[in-house]
């Protein structure tokens, strides 16, 4: 597909059409410095960061159908994506979700006039969900409202209504708020995250040089947007984890050890075998000195990435003693607090052995307060050890050698 339909004049009215161009010259810079692609796909619009530059995806199919104004916010919906760093924020959150998210904060900056009927904002999502929807919040914010109501009743609901117009008696005020963008391009997004912000900086700093130039108005967020792609991009101790046990889940091999259950007695088959399961072990410091919450919710998070990748968790709590062995679940409850800080660790290492724990990884989650030598007896293992510290704890230097990596817990 190589027919760029109504893109030309789109841009066109954002950079010289009085009536638009106040509103819209800062995102045509910002277009103008990404690498437009014409491409079937299920959106009018899409962006994705490759290697060292944004890629602009335009489907002229759909992109037409829309009015002069509703165009111009198409195109400045997908410059906010990248000005919000939309892609990077995901992480590790639920997809679709996000997109509604992301979609209601940013469709809140358009010109009612200018905005597509029936698109994602806080009016139209509290329908969906039958409860008053604030205005004004983060994505993240709209993220956690959405995902607590993702449930079975929702999806009964849309497919009801999808029934309903196979029927032809359909309600339009019943539909769903419309994407205006599936996000489906984020997936192809490669490159470095810290220079995805380098590049995004730069971007917007010549858009605001060009657009003063001509002398067209700077957004309102302009500050925001610098401060958000200033920051690095920190390492994430789930992204760690889940790199360590994710791809190592039960698998099966052929073995001339074995003959096939199904056919003993045919010698030119083989059996099989299952390879040995990734097993991973959770010290979790339960001394007075450990923040409650803090234990809770990142044990939490240990057995959610843990559920996904088919991994085994053994848990060993630890405070004047070490306590036997137990899987992690989300029954798993705290033992009495007994200790107040000073706790040392590597006894839950001999509680292990004695209960012939197999395990390739370990994460340990302290306050900091440990010998040197405690470090010691973990680098010993020679296996993967993530060390998660309490947010007002130390990490120390050793924690971070070897194969071993240290995180500061945030909030």
């Amino acid at each position: 597909m190589t027919n760029r339909g109504k893109l030309n004049d789109t841009l066109a009215a954002m950079f010289s059409n009085i009536k638009y161009r106040n509103d819209y010259l800062f995102y045509a810079h910002m277009i103008g410095q990404c690498s437009i692609k014409i491409e079937e796909m299920k959106a009018p619009a899409g962006v994705a960061f490759n290697i060292d530059h944004y890629d602009l995806y335009i489907n002229p199919e759909l992109f037409d159908k829309y009015t002069l104004p509703e165009r111009l916010f198409i195109l400045k919906h997908e410059m906010m994506h990248i000005l919000y760093d939309h892609v990077g924020r995901q992480e590790e959150r639920i997809h679709l979700p996000w997109n509604y998210a992301t979609d209601c904060a940013i469709n809140q900056q358009a010109n009612p006039d200018h905005l597509p009927e029936n698109c994602v904002t806080p009016k139209t999502l509290g329908k969906m969900m039958d409860q008053k929807i604030p205005s004004n919040q983060s994505s993240e914010h709209y993220y956690d409202l959405i995902k607590q109501h993702v449930d079975e009743k929702q999806k009964e609901k849309q497919e009801e209504y999808e029934q309903s117009k196979e029927n032809g008696d359909a309600d339009p005020s019943d539909a769903p708020p419309e994407l205006l963008d599936n996000h489906e391009k984020w997936q192809e997004s490669t490159g470095d995250g810290d220079l995805q912000k380098d590049m995004t900086k730069k971007m917007i700093e010549k858009s605001q040089e060009e657009t003063v130039k001509g002398k067209g108005t700077i957004p309102n967020e302009f500050s925001d947007w610098m401060e958000l792609h200033s920051r690095k991009s920190e390492v994430n101790w789930k992204k760690v984890l889940r790199g360590i046990v994710g791809n190592k889940r039960v698998g099966s091999r052929s073995t001339i050890m074995r003959s096939d259950r199904r056919f003993p007695k045919r010698q030119d088959l083989r059996g099989k075998t299952k390879d040995r399961k990734f097993n991973l072990l959770v010290v979790a410091d339960v001394s007075g000195s450990m923040n409650d919450q803090a234990v809770l919710s990142t044990l939490g998070e240990v057995q959610h990435i843990c559920d996904i990748t088919k991994t085994e968790v053994d848990l060993i709590q630890i405070d004047a003693q070490a306590y036997a062995p137990e899987k992690l679940s989300k029954k798993t409850k705290l033992f009495d607090r007994k200790g107040n800080g000073g706790t040392n660790l590597h006894p839950a290492l001999d509680m292990a052995k004695k209960h012939k724990l197999d395990y390739q990884a370990v994460v340990v989650l302290t306050d900091g307060g440990l010998w040197d030598d405690d470090i010691d007896y973990f680098a010993a293992l020679n296996k993967k050890v993530i060390w998660l510290v309490e947010k007002n704890g130390q990490i120390m230097s050793d924690m971070n050698s070897g194969k071993m990596k240290a995180f500061k817990l945030k909030e």
